[in-house]
């Protein structure tokens, strides 16, 4: 994991070539908290 919290994935597309996801786990994260109705106390 990259120190802003990105995650670096490889992904095949369909035609078969490697393609570099990165994945922004911080930003997923707040993503699904505001998305949930679940408090955290």
């Amino acid at each position: 994991m990259l120190a802003d919290g990105r995650l670096i994935r490889h992904r095949l597309r369909k035609d078969m070539k490697r393609e570099k996801v990165m994945i922004n786990m911080a930003a997923l994260t707040v993503d699904a908290l505001s998305n949930c109705d679940v408090a955290i106390a």
